[in-house]
């Protein structure tokens, strides 16, 4: 399973963590779809696994992640603005 795991990758790791508390959180109605919380989860999730899908050449997931963490941050400014 971590034959070829490289630094990089805990950076992935770390994302899908997150975007899993936020869903968890959000599923448990911990916190709304338009909490602050929420989105930062989301949005720090999707860049973290950006950055491994991009390097590892996983472009389908690199590109799903980027419009994830977009969607995020552009809820994220519509509420602090």
């Amino acid at each position: 399973m971590f034959k070829h795991f490289e630094f990089i990758d805990l950076f992935g790791y770390v994302g899908a963590v997150l975007i899993i508390i936020g869903f968890a959180m959000l599923s448990l109605e911990k916190v709304g779809p338009h909490d602050a919380s929420y989105l930062i989860l989301n949005l720090f999730g999707g860049i973290g696994i950006v950055i491994t899908a991009f390097n590892r050449k996983d472009y389908p997931s690199g590109v799903l992640n980027v419009v994830f963490a977009a969607i995020a941050l552009v809820s994220l400014i519509a509420i602090i603005v």
